[in-house]
């Protein structure tokens, strides 16, 4: 029943299943317990390398104290030297620390504690992974670590058999969206930045993971007349100890995207079907009646019932500390809404069409978005918002704004000096976001 419920929610845009782990032998493909560009210079994707975005792994050696409270927990199963071998995961907040979360894996007799980033959202964790990473013929448990503003970051433990613990992979922690490729028998990660990606192959060697292919992409400003449009790819590979270009600057059509486990983008491609699409920012300034930037206080999930059907939205208040079109004031707190959210599959309506559902399956969470960024407190955006009389869809006692174009209409800060638009990766590869830099006079 439950792969039901995961191809209809495929079908819904994005639907994430959250539930406890539990026990059980894993498959030959291992266990996944979840709660769940003109090319620029080549020397940026070897900038791309786990070492050089982390030096320091926030490993923790203090110990969980009886006072911090449990987050999460999940239970499972890994297999080692031909045995089964339970394990406990469990995730904490700090009660000296507030907003500071670690977490503990309890396996072969040994507790392994592990810091989580400041800038975590607890409430995207989604439980561990087991699969044989290094290829020793023993299990090892990649433990996810949540969202951090646009990315997905993991932590992977291996088997050691000369020990016969877990022990850290090193370098795992810093990647980008990084996962265990199983078509390809490798390590990968995904990186991106305006209209710029890259896809970076890695094996492990004593612990510790080895670049061995980078491809990256880019969309160019210009087509020349006679040449072929979209992205150029630029290929390196790990050849006798160095990285080198295999393909420089080459049309889609002269890269094996099979190696890289991807098919064309063009085929792939299903954006929602929206009445317009915003290609600039001007376009996005002349529609909006309220443009303003501000951080996010609280967030609230809303079920918005059609008939027989519900649609999740997320409500979200936002503290306005600059306004840049509108009657907003500086200090106002505003009340938005956009698509995507939580909800049960009772409350999907999954019971109706599926009667022979359990108890528990009915209460089985399912996270639809566009595949956006979900917001959450503390969040920096600049925001395109309307309430117009087509974006009053709501049944909500409060004033209300909607983004502009959905998600086309958010705005994320990146930390440093720009505001990227939100654009889920299925938009990205058809077209590059939109930014905005801070400080350069564009309204």
């Amino acid at each position: 029943m439950k792969n039901k419920l995961r191809i209809l929610c495929c079908l819904c845009i994005l639907a994430l299943l959250c539930g406890c782990g539990e026990k059980r032998p894993p498959n030959e493909e291992g266990q996944n317990h979840s709660g769940e560009n003109g090319v620029t210079a080549i020397e940026e994707i070897e900038d791309s390398s786990p070492d050089a975005q982390r030096t320091e792994p926030p490993v923790s050696t203090e110990a969980p104290v009886e006072e911090d409270a449990e987050l999460a927990r999940f239970t499972g199963q890994v297999y080692v030297e031909n045995r089964a071998e339970e394990f406990d995961l469990t995730y904490y907040t700090r009660s000296d620390k507030p907003g500071q979360y670690y977490l503990v894996l309890k396996v072969l007799g040994e507790a392994i504690t592990y810091d989580l980033r400041d800038n975590c959202m607890p409430e995207t964790i989604s439980g561990f992974e087991t699969v044989d990473v290094d290829a020793d013929r023993n299990e090892d448990i990649i433990i996810d670590l949540g969202i951090y503003g646009k990315v997905r970051l993991a932590m992977c433990y291996l088997y050691d058999r000369e020990t016969q613990k877990y022990v850290p992979l090193e370098g795992f922690d810093g990647l980008e969206q990084g996962q265990y490729n199983k078509i390809l028998g490798c390590v990968m990660e995904e990186r991106h930045f305006l209209n710029e990606y890259v896809r970076n192959k890695y094996t492990v060697k004593d612990k510790k993971l080895l670049l061995t292919g980078s491809l990256y992409w880019a969309y160019p400003e210009s087509v020349p007349p006679g040449e072929i449009g979209g992205p150029r790819y630029t290929e390196k590979a790990l050849r006798d100890g160095e990285m080198v270009v295999i393909k420089d600057n080459v049309p889609e059509s002269e890269i094996d995207l099979s190696q890289w486990d991807m098919s064309s983008k063009r085929e792939k491609i299903t954006p929602p079907d929206f009445a317009k699409i915003y290609d600039s920012v001007d376009e996005l300034w002349q529609e909006t009646p309220l443009i303003v930037e501000g951080v996010v206080k609280s967030t609230e999930p809303f079920i918005h019932t059609v008939g027989d059907d519900a649609v999740p939205y997320t409500l979200f208040e936002v503290q306005v500390s600059s306004a840049y079109k509108g009657n907003a004031r500086p200090g106002e707190v505003l009340l938005a809404a956009e698509y995507g959210g939580e909800m049960t599959a009772e409350q999907a309506g999954l019971d109706k069409k599926f009667p022979e559902l359990g108890e528990v399956e009915k209460t089985e969470k399912l996270y639809l978005s566009w595949g956006d960024t979900p917001v959450y407190s503390g969040q920096r955006l600049l925001l395109f918002l309307s309430d117009a009389q087509g974006y009053q869809i709501l049944d909500l006692d409060s004033p209300y704004y909607m983004l502009l174009g959905e998600y086309q209409g958010k705005f994320i800060f990146d930390g440093r000096d720009l505001f990227i638009q939100d654009l889920p990766a299925a938009e990205r590869d058809r077209r590059a976001p939109l930014f905005i830099q801070i400080g350069v006079e564009l309204f």
